[in-house]
């Protein structure tokens, strides 16, 4: 099940969030991927940024690789129509991988979309109503705080209510005790 992000988001929605960015370059991307490994204390995140970074890694150095192919071709080109044919095919292998990415990017958005709606319910402080540590987290912890001390604090008088039933005998000599002492009368043993 998914837990709260310090954004206020879903874990999953955070790693919907990262696969996004790598749609929009570089740089969101990168900030993001930073953001969830240095705040954020997730395994979820973790584990979805570091697909992320390989699937953009991948297809990146494979983009490159290929662009380096095309050009080294062109040097060795000295007609100026002679390889329109490796080019054309060159192109569509480019936007084949683009299309690739673009697809796997989506299917993640997809699935983290909606392990996130499945695992988005409000979280519950107590069990009396429910709270969004959305608005502010600092609050939600406050109010869950507060309700476990008073909780703790209502449990504590019942148990103290309870009196303690003096014994008849002491342990130590045996002698009988009035009720409610402290100390026998007859050895001094501390009752209780």
């Amino acid at each position: 099940m998914g837990k709260e992000t310090k954004l206020g988001i879903n874990d999953y929605w955070f790693v919907a969030l990262v696969f996004l960015a790598a749609l929009l370059g570089p740089i969101p991307f990168l900030g993001l991927v930073i953001y969830g490994a240095l705040c954020e204390n997730s395994q979820v995140i973790k584990g979805g940024s570091k697909s992320a970074l390989i699937l953009y890694a991948g297809v990146k150095i494979l983009q490159y690789v290929l662009d380096v192919v095309v050009y080294l071709v062109r040097c060795f080109d000295f007609s100026e129509y002679g390889l329109n044919g490796f080019y054309g095919f060159m192109n569509r292998v480019d936007y084949f991988l683009d299309g690739l990415f673009y697809g796997a990017i989506l299917v993640f958005i997809v699935i983290n979309v909606i392990k996130g709606l499945s695992a988005g319910a409000p979280v519950n402080v107590g069990a009396s109503r429910p709270v969004s540590s959305a608005v502010n987290p600092m609050l939600a912890a406050g109010i869950e705080k507060a309700e476990a001390e008073a909780a703790a604090a209502n449990a504590a008088p019942a148990q103290a209510e309870a009196p303690k039933k003096t014994p008849e005998v002491c342990p130590n000599c045996g002698k009988k005790l009035a009720e409610g002492v402290k100390f026998c009368a007859g050895c001094g043993t501390k009752i209780g």
